[in-house]
């Protein structure tokens, strides 16, 4: 198999089509292949006797690289590992489903020994399914309005205060489904958009100041957000961690079910390879 980067389009036409065999398990790598992430993201292409036969990316929109693996393409991780280590990249992530059920599917870092690899967390993969979303009442609560870039700078400042933002990029205030909370021209809650793929949006970096907590502010924000993702007829998608009982129980609320579990690993190259 020959691995290429690529950024024309009939060949990432040609990768996500394999892609949408697993949509919801693949959607990290079709937001990474999809306007506006594609912009920070490296598409490679895997070709076997001339032919695409399927693909994966680097994500370059945190600290650490994300190479993200195609989801049922088993034959394919070998070749990705060896391309990757070429590259003597220092430290890198994964991100993989690992399924729900008894039996954890294995990671793709199997064999794959350049790399010291160290379990970060795990994420509970969710998704709406209730078809009516109800809409409370909004008039005691901040003003809540659509996002832009050109409150970026803000944006990050307010999430650094509640100790998130790792996985915002102003790059995803370009899908204009996020929002912000505001009381006296200060940012009190946000929420927005990790990546689009053609089938899913998926929410992210939902937070509320800890003064306007419990007043249905952090429903009002993400309700938006969903509106604003049902309205282009795909489907609202989050991740959350197994260990945050709160979010999970307020994301059912809402009418997210859970899909699957996704592990974090973060790889520590041990030897420089030649």
């Amino acid at each position: 198999m020959e691995i290429k980067p690529t950024s024309e389009n009939s060949e990432i036409a040609k990768i996500i089509a394999y892609c949408i065999q697993n949509t919801f398990k693949n959607q990290l790598l079709l937001g990474d292949l999809h306007s506006p992430m594609n912009k920070i993201s490296k598409a490679y292409k895997i070709e076997k006797e001339g032919e695409i036969v399927g693909g994966f990316t680097i994500y370059e929109g945190i600290d650490l690289p994300v190479v993200v693996f195609p989801f049922g393409q088993t034959e394919l991780w070998q070749p990705i590992q060896k391309y990757v280590d070429k590259m003597n990249i220092e430290s890198v992530q994964i991100v993989f489903p690992i399924g729900t059920g008894n039996q954890i599917e294995p990671p793709p870092f199997l064999g794959w020994n350049t790399y010291t690899w160290e379990w970060q967390q795990t994420d509970l993969a969710m998704r709406l399914t209730k078809k009516e979303i109800e809409v409370r009442s909004i008039e005691n609560l901040p003003q809540i309005i659509a996002a832009n870039g050109d409150m970026a700078d803000k944006i990050i400042e307010f999430l650094k205060s509640q100790k998130m933002g790792q996985w915002f990029h102003p790059l995803q205030l370009e899908s204009e489904l996020s929002v912000v909370a505001i009381e006296n021209d200060r940012i009190v809650g946000y929420a927005g958009t990790h990546f689009e793929t053609p089938y899913t949006v998926q929410i992210g970096n939902v937070a509320v100041h800890q003064d306007f907590r419990g007043r249905g502010l952090g429903r009002a924000i993400v309700t938006a957000v969903v509106l604003g993702i049902l309205r282009t007829r795909r489907v609202p998608t989050l991740f959350v961690n197994e260990q945050n009982q709160d979010a999970i129980k307020f994301y059912e609320k809402l009418g997210f079910e859970v899909y699957d579990k996704f592990n974090f690993y973060l790889g520590r190259r041990q030897q420089t390879i030649k």
